[in-house]
């Protein structure tokens, strides 16, 4: 029988084998896709080679689906521009960017405080206090971006 310190190990070599096998197989791709790349620069024609069309990232595409929703209205993201422009970024996409860091600071910091709630049994008779603590740190974690871009402004 194999003791809890040993499944531990054993978990974290599998996952640490998992990781690196899909590190090395994005490297592969990306090799081939600069090989392909080289070739057609070359003259050469492959016939087995398609390029795939590039992706957004995660964040952006969060950002664009948030934006394009009527949870972020015109006439704030027109304010963000705006606040973004002041700050030095121009370039259109971080809007959606700056959307996606404000969702996710509103989830952080909600996940924090629940965390704190649970670790420290804090209001633990009192939900409706506990639920509203909450609700005020994820308002806290979606503003928090805009107060520290106003701070470079």
């Amino acid at each position: 029988m194999i003791d809890s310190s040993g499944e531990l190990v054993l978990a974290l070599a599998v996952s640490a084998a998992l990781l690196f096998g899909y590190r090395l197989w994005r490297i592969a791709r990306q090799e081939e896709t600069q090989r392909a790349r080289l070739d057609a620069f070359r003259g050469v024609v492959r016939e087995d080679f398609q390029e795939r069309p590039s992706r957004l990232p995660w964040y952006r595409q969060l950002g664009l689906a948030i934006a394009g929703s009527s949870i972020v209205g015109t006439t704030e993201q027109q304010r963000l521009l705006k606040l973004l422009r002041a700050a030095g970024i121009k370039s259109r996409a971080s809007l959606a960017t700056f959307i996606a860091l404000r969702i996710c600071g509103a989830l952080v910091l909600g996940g924090l405080a629940w965390i704190f709630f649970e670790w420290r049994h804090f209001l633990a008779n009192s939900m409706i206090l506990r639920f509203g603590l909450l609700g005020g740190s994820m308002l806290l974690g979606w503003r928090l971006p805009d107060m520290v871009l106003n701070h470079f402004v």
